[in-house]
C-alpha cells in the first residue's frame, strides 16, 4: 500500500514552480549594466579616410622612433646641457600653464557672459593660434622691446624682458592661453543653463554657484585645457626664439636645443626628440585620465518608501508668512493669493516657462513681446523648472545639501520623502523620475514661502506622483504655488486658481472652476473636455417656441434656438459669443432645430443647435459618440444613442464617413451650456477702456 503525504500537491507545485523559475533565469537576459549602445555601421569609405589619415600621423612618429639612439638614450639625457634644456623647458612650461589656467578661466567666464561683441572677443582669443611662431615672437617685443609700447614703464621699474626667462615665460603664455580658453569655453557652452538659473532661484549666491557648481563642473575641461597647453609649451621655438634668443640655461629650450643639436649629431638630436615626445604623450595622458576613471553607472532598482507627508512638511514649512503675488503680462493680469495654489496651462510655446521664469525673477522683461510686471517680493519665489536642472557631479544628497546647509537636515529630508537608498548615488546616476524627486526635495529645503513648480510629476510613476500630490494638496496653505501643467488632474486636484496663456499673454484667469468650464480658447475646452462654440452674433429674433440666433465664424454660419426668456445683455447682433457645454449633455435628434421641436414637443428650457453630422463610433448598443460640426467648430456628442432615420444603422465599432453627413439637431440639457462673451469682445473692451484712462 502506498500512502501520499497530505502536502505532496504543494511538493510537487513546488517543484515545478522550481523547475520554471530556473527556466526563466537560464533564458533571461543581460543585466541593463552590460547592455551597450549599437553605434550604426560607417560606410567603407569614410572608415577607409580615417584610417587613412591615422595612418598619416603614425607613420612620423614610427619613423622617429626607427631613429632613435635607444642605447645612447640613457646618456643624452644625463648630458648636463640636456638637464639644463629639460630644466629650462619644463619649468617656462609649468609657470606659463600656471598662468594659462587662471587667466583662461577668467576669460572664459568672462566670454561666457559678453553678449555683445562676443564673436569680435573670440577672433582677437584665438587669433595666436592662427599666426606663425615667429610673428608671435615679433609681436610680443614690439610691446615688451626697448622699443615696446611698455619700454617707458618698464624702464622706469627697471625691468628688461627681452631675452630672459621671464620673456620664455611670456612666449609661452601668448600661445598656450588660447588652449584653455578654448576647452573651458567649450565646456561651459554645453553647460545646462537652468542648472544656475535654478540654483540662483532657491537661494545660492553667485559666490557659491562659482564655487560648487560651475568650477567643479568645469574641472575636467580645465584640466584638459592645462595639460594641452603644458604639452603645446613644451614644443614652443618660433616665439621663444625671436623674443627670448637662445641663451644656454636661460632662455634655451628644448625645442631650441633640439634645433641646433642637429647641426652638430643627429643621433642627439633624435634622443632629445624622443624625450620631448615622451613627455606631450604623459600630459595628453593626463588630460585623458578623467574621462579613462569615469565609472558607467550601474542601473539598479533602487527601492523607495513612501513619503511621510506630516514629517516632510515639519521639516520643509517655511519660516514666513507666503505672499501675495500680483502679476501683469498684456492687458491682464494674474493674482497669487496667499496660501493659494494656481495652475498655469496653455499650448506648447505659449509662454508658460518664460512666465515663470520672470515671476522667479530671473529674467528681465524684453523690449518686444507683452509687457510684464509684478510686484516685489522678497525672498522671490523659488522655481523649480521641467529639467530638474541638479549639477551632474555631485551626490544626490550632497546637491539638496548646497541649498539646505545642514547635513542632519537633508538626510531627514531623504528619509521624509522615502528616497533614503538615493542620498549617495551621484545625480549623473539617477533616472528622469529620481532626479526629479531630488529636484523637488532641493526645492523644498529652502522652505520657501513661494513656490513655482513646471511639470513637477510628468516623470513619475503613477504612484509617486500620487503621494507627491497628496502632500501638496494637504500642506497648499504653507506656501503661495503655481503649477505649469498639462495634466487636468494636477489642475483640478492642487488648483484653486488658473491662469491661461496664448502667445505670451493671459487668455483667461480666475478659479479653476470658472476657467475650465468657461473656455476662452479651444486649449481649455480640450483640457478640460468640453465643447467650445465661438462666432460673431449675425440675428437675433424671436422665435414661436424661444429665441432664434445665428452665429458667423470664418465664413461659416449655424443656427440655434435658444429657451424662451429674457437674454444675456452681451447677446446683440455683432457681439463675440463662446458656447460650451459637455459632450455628454447633450443628444442628438433627426432633423434641424424646428423639426425637432415639432416632433418632440416644447424646448423648454433645453438649447438646440443645428449641426452637420460628420461621423460616429459605437461604445456599447445603446451608447455611441457621435462627431458633428456646428458653424465650422467641431463638436462631440455622448449623452444619447444616434437616431437610426438620421445616422443610419450602426453597429458596435462601426464608423460613419465625412460623406454620409446629413443635418441633425443637438439638444444641450438644462442648463448645461455656458453662453458668455468671447475673449476677442472682452478684449476689445479692455482696449476701449484702456485708451479711455489715457
Amino acid at each position: 500500500m502506498i500512502t501520499q503525504p497530505a502536502d505532496s500537491t504543494f511538493v510537487v507545485s513546488q517543484e515545478i514552480h522550481q523547475s520554471q523559475t530556473t527556466h526563466l533565469s537560464s533564458k533571461r537576459g543581460p543585466p541593463v549594466s552590460n547592455l551597450q549602445p549599437a553605434p550604426p555601421r560607417l560606410p567603407w569609405g569614410w572608415l577607409a579616410m580615417g584610417l587613412l589619415a591615422l595612418a598619416y600621423l603614425l607613420l612620423p612618429l614610427i619613423g622617429l622612433v626607427g631613429k632613435v639612439p635607444w642605447l645612447q638614450l640613457t646618456g643624452v639625457a644625463l648630458a648636463p646641457s640636456s638637464v639644463e634644456l629639460m630644466k629650462v623647458s619644463l619649468l617656462s612650461a609649468l609657470l606659463s600653464t600656471a598662468l594659462a589656467t587662471v587667466l583662461g578661466l577668467g576669460l572664459s567666464l568672462w566670454l561666457h557672459h559678453l553678449q555683445r561683441l562676443a564673436a569680435l572677443a573670440r577672433l582677437i582669443i584665438y587669433l595666436p593660434l592662427a599666426l606663425p611662431p615667429v610673428t608671435a615672437g615679433l609681436a610680443l617685443n614690439a610691446v615688451f622691446g626697448r622699443t615696446g609700447i611698455l619700454a617707458p614703464l618698464l624702464s622706469i621699474l627697471g625691468w628688461q624682458i627681452p631675452f630672459t626667462f621671464c620673456a620664455v615665460v611670456l612666449a609661452h603664455l601668448f600661445v598656450t592661453l588660447p588652449f584653455v580658453v578654448a576647452t573651458t569655453e567649450q565646456a561651459l557652452r554645453h553647460m545646462n543653463p537652468d542648472i544656475a538659473l535654478s540654483a540662483r532661484s532657491l537661494g545660492m549666491t553667485p559666490r557659491e554657484i562659482l564655487h560648487h557648481i560651475t568650477l567643479p563642473t568645469l574641472a575636467p575641461a580645465l584640466l584638459a585645457g592645462a595639460a594641452l597647453a603644458f604639452a603645446r609649451s613644451l614644443g614652443e621655438f618660433g616665439a621663444t626664439l625671436t623674443f627670448a634668443g637662445s641663451l644656454p640655461g636661460v632662455t634655451r629650450t628644448m625645442p631650441v636645443g633640439i634645433y641646433l643639436e642637429r647641426e652638430i649629431s643627429e643621433d642627439s638630436a633624435y634622443a632629445l626628440s624622443a624625450i620631448l615626445v615622451a613627455l606631450a604623450i604623459a600630459c595628453l595622458c593626463l588630460a585623458a585620465l578623467p574621462h579613462l576613471l569615469r565609472k558607467t553607472p550601474n542601473r539598479e532598482f533602487t527601492p523607495t518608501k513612501d513619503i511621510d507627508i506630516a514629517e516632510l512638511a515639519a521639516l520643509s514649512r517655511p519660516t514666513s508668512k507666503p505672499p501675495h503675488l500680483h502679476v501683469q503680462r498684456g492687458l491682464r493680469t494674474m493674482d497669487l493669493l496667499p496660501g493659494t495654489t494656481t495652475a498655469i496651462i496653455g499650448e506648447n510655446g505659449s509662454g508658460k516657462t518664460t512666465l515663470a521664469k520672470q515671476l522667479a525673477g530671473l529674467l528681465t522683461p524684453a523690449n518686444k513681446g507683452p509687457s510684464f510686471s509684478r510686484n516685489n517680493v522678497n525672498p522671490p519665489p523659488a522655481l523649480l523648472t521641467q529639467d530638474p536642472a541638479l549639477p551632474q557631479f555631485p551626490t544626490a544628497g550632497k546637491a539638496v545639501n548646497m541649498v539646505s546647509k545642514d547635513p542632519a537636515r537633508t538626510r531627514r529630508l531623504f528619509d521624509a520623502a522615502g528616497l533614503s537608498a538615493l542620498i549617495d548615488t551621484k545625480v549623473s546616476h539617477l533616472s528622469a523620475g529620481q532626479a526629479a524627486q531630488v529636484a523637488l526635495l532641493r526645492a523644498l529645503a529652502l522652505r520657501p514661502n513661494a513656490l513655482i513648480l513646471d511639470e513637477p510629476f510628468a516623470a513619475l510613476d503613477v504612484t509617486r506622483a500620487q503621494q507627491w500630490r497628496a502632500f501638496f494638496h494637504v500642506h497648499a496653505t504653507d506656501r503661495t504655488m503655481a503649477i505649469i501643467s498639462h495634466d487636468l488632474s494636477d489642475v483640478v486636484e492642487l488648483c484653486t486658481h488658473t491662469a491661461a496663456l496664448d502667445s505670451g499673454e493671459f487668455a483667461a484667469t480666475g478659479t479653476t472652476h470658472n476657467v475650465l468650464s468657461r473656455p476662452a480658447n479651444h486649449f481649455i475646452a480640450n483640457l478640460s473636455g468640453v465643447n467650445l462654440i465661438r462666432g460673431e452674433i449675425v440675428q437675433l429674433s424671436p422665435a414661436p417656441v424661444g429665441n432664434a440666433l445665428t452665429l458667423a465664424n470664418h465664413g461659416h454660419q449655424g443656427h440655434i434656438l435658444l429657451p424662451a426668456g429674457t437674454l444675456p445683455d452681451f447677446l446683440l447682433p455683432g457681439a463675440h459669443v463662446c458656447l460650451a457645454f459637455p459632450p455628454d449633455a447633450a443628444t442628438v435628434l433627426p432633423g434641424e432645430p424646428r423639426e425637432a421641436t415639432a416632433s418632440t414637443g416644447s424646448t423648454g428650457s433645453t438649447e438646440l443647435l443645428a449641426a452637420t453630422l460628420l461621423g460616429s463610433y459605437s461604445r456599447s448598443n445603446s451608447h455611441h459618440v457621435v462627431r458633428a460640426e456646428f458653424a465650422g467648430c467641431p463638436i462631440t456628442v455622448s449623452g444619447g444613442s444616434v437616431p437610426v432615420d438620421s445616422c443610419g444603422s450602426s453597429g458596435v465599432g462601426t464608423h460613419r464617413s465625412s460623406k454620409e453627413c446629413r443635418q441633425v439637431t443637438v439638444a444641450v440639457e438644462d442648463n448645461q451650456m455656458a453662453i458668455y462673451p468671447s475673449e476677442a469682445r472682452m478684449q476689445q473692451e479692455t482696449e476701449r477702456t484702456t485708451k479711455t484712462q489715457r
